[in-house]
């Protein structure tokens, strides 16, 4: 019996030892979202990750990937930021920002990865691949631009649409064709644009002068051939 027990305490010790030798590490994921989850071709959207250190033990070198599905559709601009944890002691919590672009129309999943070091034994581990959300990104519209957008843009988006422009080469590198930003589109800025808007509103002008006066003109012309027909009915 005496033997039985010392035995039993033995193993409760080599247990606990073993605790204390091999400490729990283990790395989970908090809340990570995307704002906003619906976004326009151009426009930028977030993706955040947290990670908590649930385990025993502190982590090094922390850090996270992401991954698209599909790609091709966003980019990453910047991120992540922070670039890494360095430590991460138990209980402890990061969050990780990246900042993309929606480049193409389409549906996006957001997955992720987080690689972390057990600073006790120096093991290299990971969360695996998780899932941040999902994205739409739609593609932009003339309706969309003249609403989502103040009145500068009007008159040079017109312009591009009665030239036969698509919309999304208004659009270079994320950027909106306007006055301020000084960007063209097949050699021609916006300035230019106003510019020839200009000189189209004078030759439209001239043109309205010229159709009132031949309006006139033809006013007259027809009174005149009404009253001459009077004439002639009355000599009848």
């Amino acid at each position: 019996m005496g033997r039985s027990r010392n035995r039993y305490i033995y193993i409760v010790v080599l247990i606990l030892i073993a605790f204390t030798l091999y400490p729990y590490t283990h790395l989970t994921y908090g809340k990570s979202y995307i704002t906003p989850e619906v976004v326009y071709v151009g426009e930028n959207f977030t993706v955040t990750i947290e990670v908590v250190n649930t385990g025993d033990v502190v982590l090094t070198d922390v850090v996270p990937t992401i991954k698209l599905v599909p790609e091709g559709l966003a980019e990453v601009i910047t991120g992540p930021t922070p670039p890494r944890a360095s430590m991460l002691s138990p209980g402890d919590r990061v969050n990780f920002t990246y900042i993309l672009k929606a480049i193409s129309p389409g549906d996006i999943e957001v997955f992720y990865e987080v690689k972390y070091v057990n600073s006790y034994t120096l093991e290299k581990l990971s969360t695996g691949l998780l899932k941040a959300g999902d994205v739409t990104i739609k593609e932009v519209s003339m309706w969309d631009l003249l609403t989502r957008h103040d009145l500068q843009y009007l008159i040079p988006l017109l312009i591009l649409s009665i030239l036969g422009f698509l919309i999304f080469t208004i659009y270079r590198r994320g950027s909106l064709f306007g006055p301020k930003t000084g960007l063209k589109i097949r050699g021609v800025s916006c300035k230019d644009l106003d510019s020839i808007l200009k000189r189209f509103v004078k030759v439209i002008e001239s043109k309205h002068r010229e159709l009132m006066d031949l309006h006139s003109k033809l006013r007259r012309l027809v009174f005149g051939y009404e009253s001459m027909q009077g004439l002639v009915d009355m000599a009848r």
